[in-house]
């Protein structure tokens, strides 16, 4: 139906290249839906959605500090299901460092605002647990579990000061506020579903007999799944008591209008 529009508006003002171009792409589409099998078409739609994925992400980085919020829970779930060698998060994060590199150049710099200073300073003690935590290479027995860990900790403190920095837009803050409250929600119903509804899991989650199962979530563990849990909800609960500080003050004062408005 767009695509039927878009070419309507093209013939009316007379732009006959976009109007071609649109039809070769309407003509296109079809032969590909009447030729290739659905597999073929699920990785092309697949390909396409991570492309322009991509190109959003270089255009606005923030948007791959969120989208890179919302993968993070499903590193467990890729790794341990699917068996690949690389979540989806860690491409996300890679792909935005790049992007906001890429800003770095054509800005000459990331400018640090206050918030972004107090996040370096906040990130200090941080840096110097990983700088103590390195020193277990020594009697480490997986060089690259050890690297891994390393890398991971070192990303938290990245990602904590480009969030201080961006932050500071309401859009961006938005944005990112967004991102975290979809995914702890999501999480929060994918584990009321396996706690008292799935009806069934591994024998080692078994509570009351059977009856329910310690949830986990996308974690595939119960403990890291209410650490995320544990440290969503008190950000949501916050929110929603500021959200609701003002209407529950118009209410006490019998402020009725102000209270719908």
């Amino acid at each position: 139906m767009m695509l039927v529009q878009a070419a309507a508006r093209a013939l009316l003002e007379r732009r006959p290249i976009r109007l071609a171009g649109l039809v070769a792409l309407a003509l296109g589409l079809g032969i590909a839906l009447a030729v290739l099998p659905l597999n073929v078409l699920g990785l092309g739609a697949a390909a396409a959605l991570v492309v322009a994925a991509g190109i959003a992400i270089l255009a606005e980085p923030a948007l791959g500090l969120a989208l890179t919020l919302i993968a993070g829970p499903f590193e467990p779930l890729e790794q341990i299901r699917l068996g690949l060698p690389i979540d989806s998060g860690q491409a996300l994060f890679a792909l935005t460092l790049v992007a906001y590199a890429l800003r770095a150049l054509g800005a000459r710099g990331i400018p640090i605002a206050p918030a972004g200073r107090s996040a370096v300073r906040f990130s200090l003690p941080i840096l110097v647990f990983i700088g103590v935590g390195a020193l277990s290479f020594i009697p480490a027995t997986d060089g690259r579990a050890w690297l891994k860990e390393v890398v991971k900790w070192i990303e938290v403190v990245v990602v904590l000061v480009l969030t201080a920095i961006e932050a500071r837009q309401p859009r961006i803050r938005a944005l990112l506020i967004g991102a975290l409250f979809l995914v702890a929600a999501g999480e929060a119903v994918f584990g009321m579903y396996q706690f008292a509804l799935r009806g069934t899991g591994p024998a080692e989650f078994a509570l009351a007999g059977g009856r329910f199962f310690r949830a986990s979530g996308t974690l595939e563990q119960p403990n890291p799944f209410g650490g995320y849990m544990g440290l969503s909800w008190p950000i949501a609960f916050a929110f929603a008591c500021a959200w609701l500080a003002e209407p529950a003050r118009l209410a006490l004062r019998r402020d009725w209008a102000g209270v719908r408005a």
